[in-house]
């Protein structure tokens, strides 16, 4: 059997090898891979901005814990 439904995540890692390996295409072999290239730069920015989204939440998380707490505990309204 092959690999058929094992993908591996996408990562910034991931995209931005890609985005090289696009690159060197394009200079092979002209700009028939300039659309590939553009939508990996347009997935690179998506990921970046989603992975600092995230990382702004957890440092607000993490410094509002107590607050969290209280409320969690309030009953509502």
């Amino acid at each position: 059997m092959g690999s058929e439904g094992k993908h591996e995540p996408v990562t910034i890692e991931r995209l931005e090898q890609c985005l090289l390996l696009a690159a060197y295409f394009i200079e092979l072999d002209g700009p028939v891979m300039v659309p590939i290239f553009e939508r990996l730069e347009r997935e690179l920015e998506a990921a970046k901005r989603t992975e600092a989204t995230s990382d702004r939440a957890r440092k607000l998380l993490e410094a509002n814990r107590h607050r969290l707490d209280d409320i969690l505990r309030k009953p509502t309204q």
